[in-house]
């Protein structure tokens, strides 16, 4: 059974530059609850910074969901 983890990452978009991805430490059950996750933790991030500094260096956040297989499951591989 697969889960979910939510990647974050923060840009500058005007210098082109990104910060390492910084991964959550929340499993979710199915990709879309990981998804819908994202869009509300992204724009929860982009309205706690500095409203200049947003526009200034047109910052963003990407996302994406990687897929991890439960513990049980790595167990089961490696026991086999």
């Amino acid at each position: 059974m697969l889960k979910f983890v939510l990647v974050m990452q923060m840009c500058y978009a005007m210098q082109g530059v990104c910060h390492l991805p910084m991964p959550s430490d929340v499993k979710y059950e199915t990709h879309q609850k990981c998804a819908l996750d994202g869009y509300k933790k992204a724009g929860e991030m982009i309205s706690e910074l500095d409203s200049d500094l947003v526009n200034k260096n047109r910052i963003l956040f990407k996302f994406w969901c990687m897929e991890q297989k439960k513990e049980d499951d790595k167990k089961k591989e490696t026991s086999t």
